[in-house]
Order: C-alpha cells, then sequence, then structure tokens
C-alpha cells in the first residue's frame, strides 16, 4: 500500500478501479516505469504537491483541484489539462462548437500541435491570442 498522505486534502479520487487490459505496449510501459523511477529519485524534482489558493475562501489547496476541499467552490476543468479555468484571468478561452472551456496558453499549444477540440473533434478551431 502507498502512502497517499499528502492527497488527503485534494479532491483526487483515492479509490479508482484499475482497468482489466494494459493500453500501452511492453516496450512503451517500461519506458514510462524508467521515467517514474528516475523522477521519484531525483533531489531537483520536489516531492511536495504545489498549490494555489482558493477564489472564493482563499483556503491554500492542491493548484489542479477543481473542488475547494473547505467551501466546495467548484472550477470548470481544463478540457486540455483538467487544471481549474479560472473565470475572469482573461485566459479562459471555450471551444466555438461544443462550449468546453480552456486555459488559453494550453489551448492554444493543443491546437497548434493536434489541431481538432479534443472533446468534440470539432476541426475549425483557431488558436486565440487577444
Amino acid at each position: 500500500m502507498l502512502d497517499n498522505s499528502e492527497l488527503e486534502n485534494t479532491d483526487l479520487p483515492m479509490d479508482v478501479p484499475l482497468p482489466t487490459q494494459q493500453f500501452l505496449d511492453e516496450e512503451s510501459r517500461e519506458e514510462v516505469r524508467n521515467w517514474i523511477l528516475a523522477t521519484s529519485v531525483d533531489s531537483s524534482v520536489s516531492q511536495e504537491l504545489r498549490t494555489r489558493n482558493c477564489d472564493a475562501c482563499n483556503e491554500e489547496i492542491y493548484e489542479a483541484s477543481l473542488k475547494c476541499v473547505k467551501c466546495n467552490n467548484e472550477c470548470q476543468a481544463c478540457v486540455i489539462t483538467g487544471y481549474p479555468v479560472k473565470g475572469g484571468s482573461g485566459q479562459r478561452v471555450a471551444c466555438k462548437n461544443c462550449g468546453k472551456a480552456a486555459i488559453k496558453e494550453d489551448w492554444n499549444k493543443w491546437l497548434v500541435k493536434a489541431k481538432p477540440c479534443p472533446w468534440c473533434a470539432d476541426t475549425k478551431q483557431t488558436p486565440v491570442f487577444n
């Protein structure tokens, strides 16, 4: 059993069913496994979760939390990263077809490389620069 005490004050699910089949081939899994092992012992990589303050109550929470553990304030998830999309920051964009929200910088990077919206696959999306 892994120690997950640092995840207690997050909205990350603790009990997640595991898939019955592997998604990656053995070579790719080994590559990922080696990266995880190397990163976990790398002293230059912080072993603590990064935090931010809740927009509603100012409680310090995990930076990727979509729901504050103190006041239950919720944020929309970025369709690209899963991180919270903050409404008033000027960094919020949305797909013109399905309306799913995204963080502008991540949306633009995604569109340059992959083109379609990852949610609805609409290919008429364009980066947002204003």
